[in-house]
């Protein structure tokens, strides 16, 4: 189990890095291939493996909120200021009065036959875009999304961590 904390640590620190460089604008797609289908498995695993070793451990359905019991007040104060911090990206990523394409229609950025393309979510073109304005558009997606992976992730590590300190308790 300790392996598994640690790993999800080692996630949250990852996720951490690709949200802070979506955050000053840095594309984190490698050659048109994006990290975020990679990074959403990982959290939706980690996060379901943290609920499952809670439930094997208490003998009843997890609870988000009995997660934080036994941890320190400092845990508490950081998941409060995540879960505002989420609410606030999603909020700013939904009403963006700069962006003339809104986000609730699905519009992609694609690299197509060598030219950078805004598309619907069913590939109807839109218009040519400017490489800068394709990277622009990626670091949006990929802000949202890892704001959510840093919140989940947080929530599997801090569960983790009280099972960790569990077992660190009962082997003295």
């Amino acid at each position: 189990m300790k392996s598994i904390y640690y790993f999800s640590v080692l996630y949250l620190v990852i996720v951490i890095i690709i949200h802070i460089t979506s955050l000053i604008l840095i594309d984190t797609s490698f050659f048109g291939f994006s990290l975020m289908g990679i990074c959403q498995v990982i959290c939706i695993a980690l996060f379901g493996c943290a609920l499952i070793i809670e439930s094997k451990k208490t003998k009843k359905k997890p609870d988000i909120f009995s997660v934080f019991e036994k941890l320190p007040s400092y845990f508490s104060k950081i998941a409060i200021g995540l879960v505002m911090y989420v609410v606030l990206i999603f909020f700013l990523a939904i009403y963006n009065p700069d962006d003339s394409y809104d986000s609730k229609e699905g519009i992609r950025a694609v690299f197509q036959n060598n030219t950078y393309q805004l598309r619907t979510r069913y590939g109807k073109f839109i218009k040519n875009i400017t490489e800068e304005e394709y990277h622009l558009h990626n670091t949006k997606g990929i802000r949202v999304f890892s704001a959510a992976w840093i919140l989940f992730g947080g929530l599997a590590v801090a569960t983790l961590y009280k099972n960790a300190q569990e077992e660190k308790e009962s082997q003295k």
